[in-house]
């Protein structure tokens, strides 16, 4: 998925690597790239919640993406991990 800057979750893993981080992708699809290190289907999105301690959303903003980050996928999270959103601001359901 794409966003108004051009950058796919894959691509933000590659960024990432550059920092000696690991790169973990929840997609609606199987992401294949060098630069994922494991990748999840939305039917597994609170596992990868609790996956990482920064998650960069980069998500358009059609219907099917509306609120996707609601109340249980941030309770699934690490205690320190953040979001940080680089797409639309809809996918988080902030209430």
């Amino acid at each position: 998925m794409r966003t108004a800057a051009g950058i796919t979750g894959a691509e933000s893993a590659a960024r990432a690597m550059a920092f000696g981080m690991r790169g973990h992708v929840a997609n609606r699809s199987a992401v294949q790239s060098p630069h994922v290190d494991r990748g999840w289907t939305l039917d597994g999105l609170a596992a990868f919640m609790g996956s990482a301690k920064t998650i960069v959303t980069s998500l358009p903003m059609p219907p099917e993406t509306a609120g996707l980050i609601d109340a249980a996928a941030l309770e699934a999270m690490r205690p320190d991990a953040v979001v940080i959103n680089v797409g639309r601001g809809g996918v988080i359901d902030e209430a």
